[in-house]
């Protein structure tokens, strides 16, 4: 069975909020939108109000700041420390057995469609990330996306234990790999694994951190599957599902079948 593992914690030098609304959400999206045998484990700093499985976030690299955020401004995340997931006695303290499929997926997204199909390719492998375009400011033609990535809990230990907070940021940003624990894991393991694809029915809502407007028009193509909001804009700011109406069949989610019947 996979496992869904999301992140929320508490930061006042990022510009969203993520709340137990959006883990719930994300927990719904799911039960509407993976075929398969799922989990969900949320970590955070914060379990009020969450309904899905909880677990303690660290501090480890908590204070370790993006490299190519512009000073003063917040409108880049850190997510360095979500590294620490890749350590052995991290995923066993959770229960996972080792090789046990982990998916980390962001909560700022919009399940359109079943998801299985993605997962199910490269299912071997132990890792696999969704390549994105890199934006032209930058030297590296692609990136593992930090919006979603898979791996098999216990087999790449070397992304905690060589991350150096000393020298990594830095190197990872002259070498032109764009973020936080994305850089990393690109420059460390890009060569080796294999990537999702656009065609797979991965989409992103736009590229505003690179200065380009959202790629897609009135609706997202046909074929895709799950959209990510990793810019300036989220799929629950009003002004958002105003100007793009799709959203608004998609987040909130339905609420999966038990509940609704509870409703009543």
């Amino acid at each position: 069975m996979t496992t869904f593992i999301c992140w929320k914690w508490n930061s006042t030098a990022y510009r969203v909020t993520f709340t137990a609304e959006h883990v719930n959400a994300l927990v719904d999206m799911l039960a509407q939108h993976c075929s398969a045998p799922h989990d969900v484990l949320c970590i955070t700093d914060d379990p009020a109000g969450v309904k899905c499985r909880t677990y303690p976030m660290w501090d480890d690299l908590a204070n370790l700041a993006n490299p190519c955020q512009t000073p003063g401004s917040k409108s880049l995340p850190s997510c360095y420390r979500r590294l620490k997931i890749f350590d052995p006695a991290v995923t066993k303290a959770m229960g996972f057995e080792p090789g046990a499929p982990l998916v980390s997926i962001d909560l700022d997204c919009v399940i359109m469609a079943d998801i299985v199909p993605i997962l199910r390719k490269h299912e071997q492998s132990d890792f696999c990330g969704w390549r994105a375009l890199a934006g032209f400011a930058w030297k590296q033609p692609w990136y593992f996306h930090g919006s979603i990535w898979r791996f098999k809990a216990g087999k790449l230990p070397f992304l905690w234990s060589e991350f150096s907070p000393a020298a990594t940021p830095r190197i990872t940003q002259q070498l032109g790999f764009y973020g936080s624990d994305q850089a990393w894991i690109t420059m460390r393991i890009g060569k080796n694994f294999p990537g999702w694809q656009r065609e797979d029915g991965i989409a992103a809502f736009n590229m505003s951190a690179f200065g380009v407007r959202s790629h897609l028009g009135t609706a997202p193509p046909s074929g895709t599957r799950i959209v990510f909001f990793n810019g300036f804009h989220k799929p629950w700011d009003e002004t958002v599902r105003a100007r793009w109406p799709w959203i608004k069949q998609y987040w909130p989610p339905q609420k999966p079948v038990a509940e609704r019947a509870n409703l009543v």
